[in-house]
């Protein structure tokens, strides 16, 4: 066996290394992130932009006034794509999710009303409805299998909607309910959630495989509750009732937690995204209008405008909807031009992430010496 000659002063300077990457990583775990500030801008002729989901390749859906209308865009390394509207219709279109292969899902105005759509490489789909005569429906969640969630409007009803290859499945509602729910977010199992109407009032709900489950609310709640997303795990997001008023909450295993609010919220807070690790984005009330917030186990609810680098100088981040596994948030906010406009942030690295590519540089010298 061979054994690779180390310099006393290689050597040292191996162990200084090591011992700094456990101190820096030892911070770094009880540390908030730090963020940069991308503004997505917005279409031509238009002056406002709003951003409402995110795939894990980073790009961003929403939408973007333009010269005549209000269009839904995608949002890829620094361009933004107007999606276009739906034939017959007004000038209008919205877009809420999108999966790692670029599908998106939303809706827009079309001859009939408002309709759910799905796009992909450059064509928007009409999804169709039960054989109700709905006067509308709309389309919000998307996963990576290309199943769609939304709901239907009728008259006298709305009814959560599964897309799946061309079959529609109504997802009814919680025991007690008056033929009224709504779907936002489907996963890749296809757990699907949302919110019904109850016995209680309205309710949130997880569904799976034919079964609605009622989540709950927060203690001292009057006004029910309502989710809008969850990540792979079945961990889901939304807002209740509760005896302080609205507040944001992560659903887990059966336990709903009250995330709280910012200090100085008088409006309470509303959750919207959640990525895998367990990370929470939404906005929290105050007296001087909403806040973007970051939720996580460790650091508690946090102000993203108290995260960001010198990137974001002039920046209110007021709204926060979307969080992908690697830490890139979406949203909107007031931009330093005093405008309207959706947002990506992006962690900065850490330290310890500095020191591990020193270290990695270190090694392969040691290697070629």
């Amino acid at each position: 066996m061979t054994r690779l000659y180390q310099s006393p002063t290689v050597l040292w300077f191996t162990r200084r290394l090591a011992a700094a990457l456990c101190a820096c990583t030892a911070i770094a775990a009880s540390a908030a992130p730090i963020y940069s500030v991308t503004d997505l801008g917005t279409l031509p002729g238009g002056t406002l932009s709003r951003a409402f989901g995110i795939n894990s390749a980073g790009q961003v859906v929403g939408f973007a006034t333009t010269a005549t209308g209000q269009h839904a865009f995608a949002w890829n390394s620094g361009v933004m794509t107007d999606l276009g509207t739906l034939p017959g219709g007004t000038d209008f279109s919205r877009a809420f999710g999108i999966n790692d292969q670029s599908q998106v899902a939303g809706w827009g105005e079309a001859a009939s009303g408002p309709t759910a759509f799905e796009w992909q490489s450059g064509v928007m789909t009409e999804l169709g409805t039960l054989p109700a005569e709905p006067v509308a429906s709309r389309a919000f969640g998307i996963n990576n299998l290309g199943q769609v969630v939304g709901f239907e409007s009728t008259a006298t009803a709305d009814q959560a909607l599964l897309w799946d290859n061309g079959t529609i499945t109504s997802l009814g509602d919680l025991p007690g309910g008056a033929n009224r729910s709504r779907a936002y977010g489907i996963n890749d199992n296809s757990q699907v959630v949302g919110w019904s109407s109850a016995a209680t009032g309205q309710r949130a709900f997880l569904w799976q495989s034919g079964v609605m489950t009622d989540l709950g609310d927060l203690p001292g709640g009057v006004n029910g509750s309502r989710v809008f997303g969850l990540n792979g795990l079945g961990e889901v997001v939304g807002y209740s009732g509760a005896a302080t008023g609205t507040r944001a909450f992560v659903w887990q295993g059966g336990v709903m937690t009250d995330l709280g609010d910012l200090p100085g919220g008088v409006d309470g807070s509303k959750a919207f995204g959640i990525n895998d690790g367990g990370e929470v984005v939404g906005f929290s009330g105050a007296t001087h209008g909403a806040h973007a917030f970051l939720w996580t186990a460790g650091d508690g609810m946090l102000a993203l405008n108290s995260l960001l680098d010198a990137s974001g100088a002039g920046w209110n981040l007021t709204h926060a909807y979307g969080i992908n596994t690697g830490g890139q948030i979406v949203g909107y906010g007031r931009s330093p031009s005093g405008e309207q406009h959706a947002f990506l942030l992006t962690p900065v690295p850490e330290p310890a992430s500095l020191i591990l590519l020193g270290l990695g540089a270190m090694l392969l010298y040691r290697r070629r010496a």
